[in-house]
């Protein structure tokens, strides 16, 4: 039986376990990377990454528009799949919720930019971009992504059918004339002003997480968390120029989709290019 006597003191109990050699670390996990620096911006780098972007196009303009005719047909085949199925209701919330994956789909685009600023070739080699720190973490930011997408596809129906009934073929069925005779009844205001509320919200939140987020993940080895934490601290950090940058390619990006997303061709390119120099300007990658 152990007697009091024979458990040794704290001073005994600290020559055994012995010191630690950096006192400072406490708890510190090995290959903790401290968090990142993010800068402070202004309206003259959003314009200066935008110009910085239209550039990269044009240096590496066959392979970025090969990116931005695959997005092209992607969107034109998702709108021939909701024609034909008579899946009406879902263009609207399709076609803007089709647009959150952007971000994940210009990663392309980011090693096209990362290449020429860094002097490396430009070429097919491009197209495996996402495994270049390993696809695990772009897959779970992707995922986000994705879920984020199905979210807002759910809750689109959901508001559409507490406002039109779960009749997928009402607005199919008036002309032009009736349809803006609609949207201005009191179910069509609150319709559009639920729908885009949420809508804005939801991508409100996309862009936060992905903005710089998706180019910080791409040019180091950062773990998804990271990535999203220092995205939303950049945006945190400066509201405005990124609102106005927001705005700029959600107006860009509208557009292009009025047209049948063809526009996306040119435009998702340049779009893709400037947010990599917007993130270049703004996070200061902890080597």
């Amino acid at each position: 039986m152990t007697s009091a006597n024979d458990i040794p003191d704290i001073n005994e109990l600290d020559e055994i376990i012995g010191e630690p050699e950096d006192s400072r670390a406490g708890f510190v996990p090995q290959g903790y990377v401290p968090p990142t620096e993010v800068r402070s911006i202004t309206l003259d780098t959003v314009f200066s990454s935008l110009h910085a972007g239209i550039a990269d196009f044009k240096k590496g303009a066959f392979l970025s528009t090969f990116f931005g005719g695959a997005y092209f047909v992607m969107g034109l085949l998702l709108m021939v799949f909701l024609l034909v199925t008579e899946s009406y209701s879902l263009i609207f919330p399709f076609t803007a919720g089709f647009l959150l994956i952007g971000p994940i789909a210009a990663i392309g685009l980011y090693e096209i930019s990362r290449r020429i600023e860094t002097g490396e070739r430009v070429g097919w080699d491009v197209l495996g971009a996402f495994k270049r720190h390993g696809v695990t973490h772009v897959f779970l930011y992707g995922f986000v992504l994705a879920f984020m997408l199905i979210v807002w596809l759910v809750v689109a129906r959901v508001i559409y059918a507490l406002n039109f009934g779960y009749d997928p073929l009402y607005f199919a069925q008036m002309d032009l004339s009736s349809l803006i005779e609609e949207a201005f009844t009191a179910r069509g205001l609150v319709f559009l002003f639920v729908g885009n509320a949420f809508g804005a919200v939801l991508a409100g939140t996309v862009f936060s997480i992905s903005v710089v987020g998706v180019p910080y993940l791409h040019d180091k080895p950062v773990d998804f968390m990271t990535a999203i934490m220092t995205s939303v601290h950049a945006v945190a950090k400066n509201p405005w120029p990124m609102f106005v940058w927001g705005v700029m390619v959600a107006g860009i990006v509208a557009v292009s989709a009025l047209l049948f997303f063809f526009p996306l061709i040119i435009t998702l390119p340049i779009i893709g290019h400037a947010t990599w120099h917007l993130y270049r300007q703004t996070v200061v990658p902890n080597d």
